[in-house]
């Protein structure tokens, strides 16, 4: 009997409070995320679905009412939406005959199944990253667990966008790929399992096109998993092989943007195609970052993210955890083909931040964009965690732990948000949907920059700022915005009164053809009404 084996035959009790504590931690995560699946009306609206979340959910329900991938009750065609999450909830509306609270209920539903299947999926990650001993097993639970029940993970994965699908697929894919390795034993792939790894690459490019980082960090680490019975060589030829498959699975997707819009990017990457913003994104990405190697706390809304010492803090937390892996992975070289897999999060996420912080405008995005690495980062921050947990040999931490999670649990009851509870920003979102609802007809034209929530509750919304409409971003680089304003059908703009009233004044055009109904600083609210 090993000394670890034997010190669990002494310590029963801390497996069986281990084991209540990672159930508890899952039921946090289960009731955080179907609670609102019983809400009605407008608290069912204003649970998850982002303001991102709710261009989906129209081009979405377009989709399902014939009307194709588009947006302004079917007038403007689009491709700002990721196409296998937009697929996927134009069949959950095709399901609910198009109706609105049917679907997003039905929504919350599937997307709290797809987090499970993703927290399963990192288990066994873990069993295979971690290996089969007791602690990588208890490590594993512990990642899987609080990752779906983190409120890191939690928003990101119920925000009716593609985040949570395309982080799913990311760790299956890795999870293959792992897999393959350890069974090959450093062997050559066969083409038809290339032909597999393409294709599921492929699959998540429809999720979220910068997959196309996902697809070199795989190459990259199939080329470093090269041995002598599978030469350097040999590995190129099979990531040719993974190559062609993807892009077979991808072409469609590609050709419709190309033909249909004149580029290979979305409209609503190319909105935020500007780099300028280095700063802002540094900061971001560090709390970004900070967050996903907790766990325990989300600072999205806190004004604590903004201030010099955190961000340098997280930063350099963040430097150090990839300077620890670095160097266990060189450290481990000789067991390369095993730990292969180590190198897929690691250039993953430096491509993920090099692209969005140094060529991106976006830095409230970018806990989004890095979001897929946070599951190899939760498996990270677990094995360290039982290490700690085993040399304390504390017993009292093992029985207090699962009424820690109880706590946790009653926490999210008591104030509708695990540590954090919904910020002003629903105010802000919802805003301008009950206004359209009290004053304007459901025949007249509204424009909004920000037209997510507004356009998925009055079908005759036109996007203004580019992210969903390839004409007004058009117009927007040409430098004639007010003017495609102007020549819309638009009657009424209702948006935040930060961007309304600065592009009103932009222009003295504007103020011959609109006139203010609404302008309050203080709630952030502003209405512009077409003149007579």
């Amino acid at each position: 009997m090993t000394p670890e084996s034997a010190s669990e035959a002494r310590n029963p009790r801390r497996d069986v409070s281990f084991s209540l504590f990672i159930a508890a931690v899952v039921l946090v995560g289960l009731v955080s995320r179907l609670r609102p699946a019983a809400f009605h009306g407008d608290e069912l609206f204003r649970s998850f679905p982002t303001e991102d979340g709710y261009l989906m959910l129209t081009v979405a329900r377009n989709l399902s009412l014939g009307l194709g991938m588009t947006h302004a009750a079917g007038s403007i065609a689009t491709n700002g939406v990721q196409p296998l999450g937009a697929f996927l909830q134009a069949l959950a509306f095709s399901l609910t005959e198009s109706g609105r609270e049917e679907t997003v209920r039905l929504l919350l539903t599937f997307y709290a199944a797809l987090a499970a299947l993703t927290a399963f999926a990192v288990f066994r990650l873990g069993l295979v990253l971690l290996g089969n001993s007791s602690d990588a097993r208890r490590a594993s639970a512990l990642a899987a667990a609080v990752w779906f029940a983190s409120p890191v993970a939690f928003f990101h994965t119920m925000n009716m966008l593609e985040t949570g699908l395309y982080a799913f697929l990311v760790v299956v894919a890795v999870l293959v790929f792992a897999r393959w390795h350890r069974e090959g034993k450093g062997g050559p792939w066969s083409p038809g399992r290339c032909a597999v790894m393409g294709a599921l690459l492929g699959i998540a490019f429809w999720a979220r096109n910068d997959a196309v980082f996902l697809m070199a960090a795989i190459g990259l680490a199939h080329w470093a998993a090269s041995t002598a019975e599978a030469s350097l060589w040999r590995r190129v030829r099979e990531t040719e092989v993974m190559g062609v498959a993807a892009l077979a699975i991808a072409l469609p997707w590609l050709s419709y943007n190309l033909w249909g819009f004149g580029s290979l990017m979305p409209v609503s990457g190319l909105a935020h195609l500007r780099p300028g913003a280095l700063g802002s994104n540094l900061a971001a990405a560090a709390a970004a970052l900070f967050e996903m190697l907790t766990l325990v706390a989300s600072f999205e809304h806190h004004p604590v993210q903004n201030r010099p010492g955190f961000i340098a803090f997280s930063a350099a937390l963040s430097a150090f955890a990839g300077a620890a892996l670095s160097i266990a992975l060189w450290r481990n070289r000789a067991r390369r083909a095993e730990l292969a897999a180590w190198l897929v999060p690691v250039v993953l996420g430096i491509g993920l931040l090099s692209f969005y912080v140094l060529a991106f405008d976006a830095p409230y995005f970018l806990r989004r964009y890095l979001f897929p690495v946070s599951p190899f980062l939760a498996l990270l921050w677990a094995w360290l965690v039982v290490r700690l947990w085993r040399r304390s040999g504390s017993k009292r931490l093992g029985v207090l732990a699962p009424f820690a999670a109880v706590a946790l649990l009653f926490n999210f009851a008591m104030r509708d948000g695990l540590f954090l509870p919904r910020g002003p920003w629903r105010q802000h979102q919802f805003r301008g949907v009950d206004w359209i609802a009290a004053h304007v007809e459901e025949s007249a034209w509204v424009g909004a920059f920000q037209s997510g929530t507004v356009g998925f509750f009055h079908d005759r919304t036109i996007n203004l700022d580019g992210k969903l409409n390839p004409g007004a971003l058009a117009a927007i680089r040409a430098g004639r915005h007010a003017a495609y304003v102007i020549e819309s059908p638009v009657q009424f703009i209702v948006d935040w009164a930060t961007i309304v009233e600065p592009w009103y004044e932009s222009s003295p055009e504007l103020a011959r053809h609109f006139e203010w109904v609404e302008l309050d600083r203080a709630r952030n609210f502003a209405v512009l009404r077409r003149r007579p």
